[in-house]
């Protein structure tokens, strides 16, 4: 399917769009051109409905995940809270908290830890400083909300990657209830519990802490996981106009790795681990600790000021087959962004800049296995980037959206104890953005835009097989969309096309499976649509006014591939599946009940670039239940994969797979969670 195709698609949305529009209820949501800033106390966190009113003024594909969608069922990483976000594609590699995750493509070869999307937490990075994240330590039961924003649409957050960013928004005093007490449990020994208190003090002084515990004996040998974490934030609101606010985040992560199966493996027995992860009791385990400081200051109207600062250690203990890895990493940034509000040339302009410069070191030590030899290597990477976004209200109803951002990055591979590849490079460039935001009624938004997106390596893949060092990678990308909301109904729909330029990817080495392979692309394309839909029908009709039913579709269309590559042609780029996509139907009794199926289907996924072996497709069955009482209490029951359906959930990339090759992971077999949540 090509661009033409999307474009034509997404016009037959709009027309759909706005008959519906035209025979909806009279209620409205506004969808204004520029947010509207909060004239109430100044904080640094934004709530639900600022994030809401914020994502309505980008011009391109930005997703809220509310706190009422992650806690609904079983929650315990972030697959659980955007899997079905439209774009995202999160899935768990071995059961446990640690993914796979990609958003548009990014990092689509990279097998385990994300690159090309910015974690961030209150807008500060998680995101190591070279760009590298590790999805194991992100605990969504922490966030009072989360923002996706989708490729260039992150540019006004400072991130210019080809996956964009998400954004964990903290909870407050103000924002929680006094205490929370929250349960869960389920299949193969899962067990959860969290313990979350919300203060306010009369003094100015506001804050909230969580205590979160679990254990996980997973369905598969060598597959448990136990976490400990504890996420706390303190408020001073010294006046109206300004307000300070600390961050603490201490984890302690254990999870265990039973590798990949072949493919004979994954069809006698899924639940078995690689016998070689097993011997040497394969793991990564993670400890982190972090504080961050955020201050806030309204500098004139509803212009506002905030600065940023966080720093943060992580230990990491990782037995693998062919070596032990022990290494730490320690990362120190400092963020500013200034919002001001304003007239250009007689129109209403609002124009927001901004900076963020992190630095990191890490200290890693490698002993392998069969040779004995360590290597020590101390690794830097410090990345500054400066950012400026623009947007003028031409009209009532349409708005233009600049942005540019100019980034500078360093990326050092120092071997200390060999003559191990070592290298060096400086990586800069400028990221600009146009768009286009126009309202067809209160109700639909249409939006465009242009933008181009840099990203260069992070250390663990500066050299290439033969000693040279990557490129940074760089994608134009262009996309159209439509989104809206009525009383019955809403969607977003959004197509993209991204030419790549240098895209980096990486595969597992045929001849020694402990290594991995890193090399520029030359010319690859990303595009796809993506599409989330909501209706809601009242039963007056069965004589039940205040019950209704919800269906639910969010659906992602990958078409990634080469373009008249050397040695790959055309082919598809593997590592995600072509579509991917989720269909529910939720009764909801006026009492607080709630009840419906829901299927979770996905295409066959490719693992290797000749395009000679995939892990075959499926579709899963699971089904939610729960009651929430209006009293502060709330129960939930969950199914998945009902029929117990034999799936790979990720798989691993190599350039041609063999039989014997060890590259499927085996998603979870039937399994039901229940929880509890008490709050007072």
């Amino acid at each position: 399917m090509n661009a033409h195709r999307y474009v034509s698609l997404l016009l037959a949305g709009a027309h759909l769009a706005l008959s519906q529009a035209v025979t909806a209820d009279t209620h409205h949501l506004q969808l204004s051109p520029l947010a509207v800033e909060s004239t109430g106390p100044l904080g640094t966190l934004p709530s639900e409905q600022d994030t809401a009113r914020e994502l309505r003024t980008i011009p391109g594909g930005a997703t809220l995940v509310d706190e009422d969608r992650i806690r609904r069922g079983r929650a315990a990483n972030l697959a659980d809270a955007i899997g079905d976000t439209p774009g995202v594609f999160a899935r768990s590699r071995f059961g446990a908290d640690e993914l796979r995750l990609s958003i548009r493509g990014s990092g689509i070869s990279r097998t385990f830890n994300t690159r090309g999307i910015r974690l961030l937490r209150d807008g500060l990075p998680v995101t190591e400083a070279d760009g590298n994240t590790r999805t194991q330590l992100i605990d969504p039961l922490t966030a009072q909300h989360l923002a996706v924003y989708r490729g260039a649409n992150a540019l006004g957050f400072g991130a210019s990657t080809l996956g964009g960013a998400i954004d964990l928004v903290s909870p407050t005093g103000y924002s929680v209830s006094p205490l929370s007490l929250r349960a869960e449990t389920g299949s193969f020994g899962y067990a959860r519990a969290q313990a979350r208190a919300g203060w306010i003090a009369e003094d100015g002084l506001d804050g909230v802490a969580a205590l979160t515990v679990g254990r996980d004996d997973g369905f598969r040998s060598q597959g448990g996981q136990q976490t400990l974490r504890l996420y706390s934030n303190l408020g001073i609101q010294h006046d109206e106009d300004r307000q300070t606010r600390f961050h603490l985040d201490l984890q302690d992560s254990r999870v265990d790795l039973p590798g990949s199966l072949t493919r004979a493996e994954f069809r006698d027995d899924p639940r078995q681990a690689d016998p070689a992860n097993r011997d040497v009791d394969a793991a990564r385990d993670l400890r982190l600790g972090r504080l961050a400081v955020q201050r806030g200051i309204r500098t004139r109207g509803d212009d506002t000021l905030t600065l940023g600062a966080f720093v943060q250690h992580l230990r990491m203990d990782h037995p693998l087959p062919f070596a032990q890895i022990d290494s730490s990493q320690d990362d120190v940034g400092l963020s500013l962004r200034h919002r001001l509000h304003g007239q250009l040339l007689g129109l209403d302009n609002r124009f927001t800049w901004g900076a963020l410069a992190v630095t990191g070191r890490e200290r890693n030590e490698q002993e392998n296995r069969f040779s004995g030899v360590v290597t020590r290597r101390l690794n830097s990477a410090s990345t500054l980037e400066l950012y400026a976004d623009n947007q003028l209200a031409l009209t009532a109803r349409t708005t233009l959206v600049t942005s540019l951002q100019a980034s500078w990055a360093d990326r050092e591979e120092d071997v200390r104890t060999d003559n191990a590849a070592e290298g060096r490079r400086i990586y800069r460039g400028l990221s600009p953005r146009v768009g286009l935001l126009h309202r067809i009624s209160d109700d639909i938004q249409l939006f465009g835009n242009l933008s181009r997106s840099l990203e260069p390596p992070i250390n663990g893949e500066l050299v290439s097989e033969d000693g040279s060092l990557v490129r940074q990678q760089r994608a134009d990308t262009a996309e159209i969309g439509l989104r809206g909301a009525t009383a019955r109904a809403s969607w977003e729909a959004v197509a993209y096309r991204a030419w790549l330029r240098d895209e980096i990817l990486v595969f597992q080495d045929p001849d020694n499976p402990g290594d991995t392979l890193t090399s520029n692309a030359n010319r690859t394309i990303h595009q796809g649509l993506e599409l989330a839909v909501r209706w809601r029908t009242p039963l007056a009709a069965l004589g039940r006014p205040d019950d209704r039913l919800t269906t639910s579709l969010n659906y992602t269309l990958n078409d990634f591939r080469g373009r008249n590559d050397s040695l790959w042609n055309n082919n598809r780029i593997p590592g995600v599946p072509r579509h991917v996509g989720r269909i529910g139907l939720e009764y909801r009794h006026a009492g607080g009940f709630h009840i419906g199926p829901n299927v979770q289907f996905t295409s066959r996924n490719l693992v290797d670039f000749a395009t000679s072996q995939s892990a075959s497709s499926y579709a899963l069955l699971g089904m939610l239940a729960g009651y929430d009482s209006g009293d502060g209490w709330r129960l939930f029951l969950e199914g998945r994969n009902l029929t117990d359906r034999r799936h790979a959930e990720t798989t691993s990339i190599v350039a041609r797979a063999d039989n014997d090759d060890r590259l499927y992971n085996p998603g979870t077999p039937r399994a039901v969670y229940g929880g509890v949540q008490w709050d007072w």
